[in-house]
């Protein structure tokens, strides 16, 4: 298999889709990773709701956040890994989107959540090698 590097726009694309929250590793300046449920808003930062994600830690604000998601093709046909770096800050008015968008994941009302602000993503898509 190959892979291909993806750009932050296309990333922001594959997390995004088909729904915009997803389960991501989670980490918290630089300690074990976590399966959050993370909602992606705007270009690429994540709303992570804390009251719903109990494992983390509350005082978060201001620690830089690592994140991974990953995508493996059930047919066979390659996958996906995506990783970012950011901020995490208290959940201001208009952070949150209205209306909330459509997922099959059960995500909170973000009253006592975090943005991370993400500076960029990287990922890579692996390929089913051409015959």
């Amino acid at each position: 298999m190959r892979e291909v590097t993806l750009t932050h726009r296309e990333c922001v694309k594959l997390i995004g889709s088909p729904e915009r929250a997803r389960y991501g590793m989670v980490s918290v300046d630089g300690r074990e990773p976590r399966r959050l449920t993370c909602l992606i808003v705007g270009d690429g930062d994540l709303l992570i709701d804390l009251d719903r994600e109990r494992p983390i830690e509350r005082p978060i604000a201001g620690r830089p956040i690592a994140v991974e998601f990953t995508h493996h093709d059930q047919r066979g046909n390659g996958g996906w890994t995506v990783t970012g770096l950011g901020l995490a800050r208290p959940i201001r008015d208009g952070d949150k989107p209205i209306p909330m968008p459509y997922t099959t994941l059960t995500v909170g009302a973000f009253e006592t959540g975090v943005r991370v602000c993400i500076a960029r993503l990287t990922g890579r898509r692996t390929r089913p090698t051409q015959i």
